[in-house]
């Protein structure tokens, strides 16, 4: 059956497990085994589950989840993990995981699974097994002591598991316009003197299919799609006046000094409040969700989603119709979460930015309780003075999201001195890689020397792509950091360099699925704060990024994994490929030209390529195109691409094109300028600079077992044709 099932379409549900008991009560004498709650007999479960099963959403919301096992155990919620405990040693006791995420009302299909390791002797082999659901944050149980047997599972309320017996009908129903649900999780509030953050909760895209009777294919339906962001507070070593008020005229003075310099300071001084910094990271939350809010609607992926189709006579199982629809979303959550990262991680957030003064908002009420307190005590020499917040509306005030020139897109355009460069990939496969710093410029420049592997997630954002155009995140947390005490620099000198090794998450990485790709690492570093700091972000400044192609990282040969053929203009079978455009000048205002691919055949053989560039009349050509703006002869930045977000089914009678020695073939790209997405706040191409077309055709057809990448590549330049000009 589907995923999710909407409530009113459910046949016949019965509750199998209302939660009385753990799925598995905390015993002793277990022997090593997996258990996936299936229905199989089972001498330690409560409930045996069954094949499908499902949990029931009464209404729309944010929704908890826990996990607690001993060792292992996990839960999937329509097709994806949600939760898994790790069991691994030292983490198999009695211990608990969790997650939130925002379901709309209706039944989604949920998979359990625990998993009790080795251990010597068996009598003493501890087994637990329980999964909470709430509308609030999931509770801990007591988790001190060495035993299993002596921990205590969450209070919080246990997990319901139905069976539906079908779903009513699975026929298409007209597209609804889905809104993104954003997330904002309680603070979690820490000790110590670490740097407040605020952490990027990856978006989610839940989707299902129907099926078109008339023209009997499954269609997607986005069912909700939600993201979000949590906050992690730390207490500091700052003096709160509500907790600790002056005790005379002079710290009196010294608080009120201190809290007016927040905003133009740029740091927590040494009187300060949890509300401010509060205030300052809500304000970092909400360009989170701003900007989320406006990549949905703008990079239309629910359009794209809904367009895609599968036929029912190729493919007549539903649930592997929404599992391969599923994948398609889950590929797009991933760019929307990469578009919208590098928007906010490039919003500034230093002295007298928007976040420091909704933070300076907030801390002045703590600075009006000290004067009316020194009004009270007569101490008349303390300031009267109340520092006037600076803008803080609205978060999100560079484009696109928000329309206008800004002061930080000025500074983006300047030349970056700072660049970055793979310095040492040998050790990715064990989770780390080291980047290198060079100052390129004829001037000193520092950056924080904050960056360890607790910081450097928000620092570093880090991509792995394959040849294939699958795409992996590797960074546990993405986010903006907030210290709260001075911070350390390090002054790069001109020509100056400095390595550090970071850490990369590879959990969602096919390791052995990936091992004979090539592979493009690359690494971008983000940093808007610190006083005369390199402020560097992705998109904007040449000298934020680096990355390295052909990555041998995954050949256990030792041997470097040789790249696609045809990487160059010249494929390896004598056909060239060459892009002629329209014009090769052209106003920033006018639309994009079309352009024309052009195979030609500059070899001895006849050689065939296989038609397969508009393989679908109603959707876009088959090829991959992007643009490079040209920022020195060495250095180029994407600003623009299209991608061919949908699959096709092979049929068994394909076409194809034959050339022979000297012939050549031309395909018309047509409107080209409806394809095109471009990135970065100015969202447009810039009159003046000078840029390269890339267009990437992939045939895996037109040789038996061989895959080629044919390129083809043309300069061409924007210019202002104003008539006055």
């Amino acid at each position: 059956m589907n995923n999710y099932i909407p409530i009113n379409k459910a046949v016949n549900p019965v509750c199998i497990y209302q939660g009385d008991e753990p799925l598995i009560s905390k015993m002793l004498g277990v022997d090593e085994m997996i258990y996936g709650f299936d229905g199989t007999p089972s001498d330690y479960a409560t409930c045996v589950g069954a094949p499908e099963m499902f949990i029931k959403v009464e209404e729309d919301g944010l929704y908890y989840f826990g996990v607690e096992a001993d060792d292992t155990g996990s839960l999937t919620i329509a097709g994806e993990q949600a939760i898994k405990k790790d069991g691994t040693p030292p983490n198999g006791k009695l211990n608990i995981e969790t997650d939130s995420r925002y379901l709309k009302a209706g039944y989604y299909k949920v998979a359990l699974s625990w998993t009790n390791n080795a251990y010597t002797p068996a009598s003493n082999n501890a087994a637990a097994f329980n999964v909470t659901m709430d509308r609030e944050p999931i509770q801990a149980g007591k988790y001190e002591g060495n035993s299993t047997m002596k921990r205590e599972f969450s209070p919080s309320p246990k997990i319901k598991l139905w069976t539906i017996e079908k779903e009513s009908a699975i026929t298409c129903e007209p597209s609804k316009e889905v809104e993104l649900e954003f997330e904002k999780p309680e603070p979690v509030y820490l000790e110590g003197n670490g740097g407040c953050n605020v952490s990027s909760l990856r978006p989610k895209i839940c989707v299902t299919v129907c099926k078109d009777e008339s023209e009997n294919v499954w269609r997607c339906r986005v069912i909700s799609v939600s993201a979000g962001a949590k906050l992690t507070m730390y207490e500091g070593i700052y003096v709160n006046p509500y907790v600790d008020p002056p005790l005379n005229g002079e710290e009196a003075t010294e608080a009120v000094n201190e809290m007016n310099g927040y905003q133009t300071r740029g740091r927590v001084g040494t009187w300060h409040t949890p509300q401010a910094s509060l205030a300052h990271e809500e304000h970092h939350r909400r360009q989170w969700e701003d900007a989320y809010k406006f990549y949905w609607k703008d990079s239309k992926i629910q359009e794209m989603l809904e367009n895609q189709t599968i036929s029912c006579d190729k493919e007549p199982n539903m649930d592997k119709a929404v599992k391969f629809m599923q994948a398609l979303a889950n590929e797009m959550a991933l760019d929307l979460w990469t578009e919208t990262l590098a928007y906010v991680l490039a919003l500034p957030d230093d002295a007298n930015d928007r976040p420091y003064c909704a933070g300076q908002e907030a801390l002045n009420e703590a600075t009006a309780y000290v004067i009316r307190l020194a009004d009270a005590m007569g101490w008349n020499n303390v300031p009267r003075f109340i520092t006037k917040p600076g803008t803080i509306e609205p978060p999100c005030f560079m484009p696109p999201v928000s329309e206008g020139e800004t002061r930080s897109m000025a500074v983006a355009e300047e030349p970056a001195p700072l660049t970055l460069s793979m310095a040492d990939t040998s050790q990715f496969t064990e989770g780390k890689i080291t980047v290198r710093f060079r100052n390129e410029g004829n001037e000193p420049v520092r950056i924080p020397d904050e960056i360890n592997d607790e910081t450097s997630d928000f620092f570093f954002v880090t991509v792995l792509r394959t040849q294939q155009g699958k795409m992996r995140v590797l960074n546990r947390e993405i986010g903006t950091m907030t210290f709260q005490r001075p911070l350390n620099y390090r002054e790069l000198a001109p020509g100056q360099e400095y390595s550090v090794t970071i850490p990369v998450c590879l959990d969602e990485v096919d390791l052995e699925g990936w091992k004979q790709c090539s592979c493009e690492l690359e690494t971008r570093y983000y940093n808007q704060q610190g006083k005369d700091c390199f402020l560097g972000f992705s998109g904007q400044r040449p000298g934020s990024r680096c990355n390295e192609k052909n990555l041998p990282v995954f050949n256990t040969s030792g041997k470097p994994v040789p790249p696609c053929r045809g990487m160059g203009d010249m494929a390896d079978n004598g056909v060239e490929c060459s892009v002629v455009m329209e014009k090769t000048e052209f106003d920033a205002r006018a639309a994009f030209p079309d352009f024309k691919l052009v195979f030609t055949n500059k070899g001895e053989k006849t050689v065939r390529l296989f038609d397969d560039f508009y393989p679908l009349k109603d959707n876009g050509p088959h090829i991959s195109i992007e643009i490079f703006w040209k920022l020195t002869k060495e250095k180029k930045e994407k600003v623009a691409a299209y991608y061919p977000h949908y699959c096709i089914e092979r049929g068994q009678f394909l076409n194809f094109i034959t050339l022979k020695p000297g012939e050549r073939h031309e395909v018309l790209i047509k409107d080209a300028y409806l394809l095109m997405h471009y990135f970065g706040p100015s969202r447009r191409l810039r009159n003046g600079e000078k840029y390269e077309l890339e267009v990437i055709f992939r045939d895996g057809y037109g040789d038996s077992g061989v895959r080629r990448k044919y390129v083809g590549r043309k300069d061409f330049s924007v210019v202002d044709q104003s008539p006055w000009r």
